[in-house]
């Protein structure tokens, strides 16, 4: 569920709050910048990377292959 929520607000900050904003909310020290800097921060974070690798692993086990070989760290 996090994983989900983090791409939702990703989403909808750098898609659409951020465009919309303008050139003035993203100056150093603005509530936006700083919104979108640790947006950001969360989303270069190894856990969005681990969503496939882990729907893999999860996929194999409940079809009873062997999963051990799919790293969740790309």
């Amino acid at each position: 569920m996090f994983l989900n929520a983090g791409r939702m607000t990703w989403g909808v900050l750098q898609g659409s709050l951020f465009r919309t904003a303008g050139s003035r909310h993203a100056r150093d020290g603005e509530r936006m910048q700083r919104d979108f800097r640790d947006a950001a921060r969360y989303w270069t974070h190894v856990g969005p990377g681990m969503a496939e690798p882990l729907a893999r692993r999860v996929g194999c086990d409940r079809l009873g292959q062997p999963s051990a070989h799919i790293p969740l760290i790309p």
